[in-house]
Protein backbone atom coordinates (compact mmCIF):
# COMPACT_ATOMS: atom_id res chain seq x y z
CA UNK A 1 0.00 0.00 0.00
CA UNK A 2 1.44 3.56 -0.98
CA UNK A 3 0.61 6.39 0.51
CA UNK A 4 -0.27 9.66 -1.17
CA UNK A 5 2.33 12.47 -2.08
CA UNK A 6 2.18 15.34 0.47
CA UNK A 7 1.87 18.19 -1.77
CA UNK A 8 3.00 21.63 0.36
CA UNK A 9 0.12 24.73 0.33
CA UNK A 10 1.61 27.73 -1.96
CA UNK A 11 2.79 30.25 0.17
CA UNK A 12 0.86 33.33 0.18
CA UNK A 13 2.86 36.68 -0.08
CA UNK A 14 2.10 39.31 1.94
CA UNK A 15 0.32 42.46 0.67
CA UNK A 16 2.62 44.58 1.15
CA UNK A 17 5.24 42.93 -1.01
CA UNK A 18 3.07 41.99 -3.47
CA UNK A 19 1.88 45.70 -3.50
CA UNK A 20 5.81 47.21 -4.18
CA UNK A 21 6.24 44.43 -6.67
CA UNK A 22 3.10 45.12 -8.38
CA UNK A 23 4.01 49.07 -8.37
CA UNK A 24 7.08 50.09 -10.62
CA UNK A 25 7.48 53.63 -9.04
CA UNK A 26 7.85 51.86 -5.67
CA UNK A 27 9.96 49.20 -6.47
CA UNK A 28 12.24 51.28 -8.97
CA UNK A 29 12.51 53.88 -6.24
CA UNK A 30 13.26 51.64 -3.17
CA UNK A 31 16.10 50.24 -6.09
CA UNK A 32 17.48 52.91 -6.43
CA UNK A 33 17.51 54.18 -3.05
CA UNK A 34 19.60 50.79 -2.62
CA UNK A 35 22.12 51.47 -5.04
CA UNK A 36 22.92 54.89 -3.92
CA UNK A 37 23.29 53.92 -0.03
CA UNK A 38 25.49 51.03 -1.67
CA UNK A 39 27.35 53.74 -3.87
CA UNK A 40 27.80 56.00 -0.85
CA UNK A 41 28.80 53.15 1.68
CA UNK A 42 31.51 51.94 -0.58
CA UNK A 43 33.08 54.94 -1.77
CA UNK A 44 32.49 57.03 1.18
CA UNK A 45 31.27 59.69 0.08
CA UNK A 46 29.44 60.76 2.88
CA UNK A 47 32.28 60.83 5.37
CA UNK A 48 34.94 61.93 3.01
CA UNK A 49 34.70 65.15 3.55
CA UNK A 50 36.85 67.10 6.19
CA UNK A 51 35.35 69.79 8.28
CA UNK A 52 36.32 73.43 8.01
CA UNK A 53 39.07 74.13 10.17
CA UNK A 54 38.13 77.32 12.36
CA UNK A 55 40.12 79.85 14.29
CA UNK A 56 39.01 78.04 17.66
CA UNK A 57 41.44 74.92 16.27
CA UNK A 58 44.58 76.37 16.48
CA UNK A 59 46.68 75.14 18.38
CA UNK A 60 44.62 72.06 19.53
CA UNK A 61 45.62 68.53 18.33
CA UNK A 62 43.81 67.04 15.22
CA UNK A 63 41.06 64.46 15.29
CA UNK A 64 42.29 62.53 12.72
CA UNK A 65 45.06 62.67 9.89
CA UNK A 66 44.90 65.37 7.22
CA UNK A 67 45.90 64.41 3.65
CA UNK A 68 47.80 66.92 1.74
CA UNK A 69 46.57 67.86 -1.63
CA UNK A 70 49.77 67.75 -2.77
CA UNK A 71 53.19 66.42 -2.25
CA UNK A 72 56.20 68.82 -2.12
CA UNK A 73 59.85 68.43 -1.21
CA UNK A 74 61.58 70.01 1.81
CA UNK A 75 64.99 72.02 1.12
CA UNK A 76 67.07 73.43 3.19
CA UNK A 77 66.86 77.02 4.05
CA UNK A 78 69.17 79.23 1.92
CA UNK A 79 70.35 81.73 4.50
CA UNK A 80 71.97 84.35 2.55
CA UNK A 81 69.03 84.22 0.03
CA UNK A 82 66.60 84.91 3.07
CA UNK A 83 68.28 87.54 4.41
CA UNK A 84 68.21 89.91 1.05
CA UNK A 85 64.62 88.86 0.85
CA UNK A 86 63.86 90.49 4.08
CA UNK A 87 66.34 93.66 3.49
CA UNK A 88 64.32 94.17 0.52
CA UNK A 89 61.15 93.70 2.33
CA UNK A 90 62.47 96.44 5.25
CA UNK A 91 63.47 98.86 2.75
CA UNK A 92 60.31 98.73 0.59
CA UNK A 93 58.26 99.94 3.88
CA UNK A 94 57.40 103.63 3.91
CA UNK A 95 58.46 105.35 6.92
CA UNK A 96 55.35 107.36 9.16
CA UNK A 97 55.75 110.71 9.09
CA UNK A 98 54.30 112.71 11.82
CA UNK A 99 53.17 110.40 14.17
CA UNK A 100 54.71 109.85 17.55
CA UNK A 101 55.71 106.32 18.38
CA UNK A 102 54.57 105.25 21.99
Amino acid sequence: MTLPALKKAPKERSALLSFGLRNPLLFYGALLVLLAASVAIVTRGIFSGTPPLTLADVGTPAAFDYKAALDFTYSEVDLDATEKKREQAALAVLPEIGRAHV
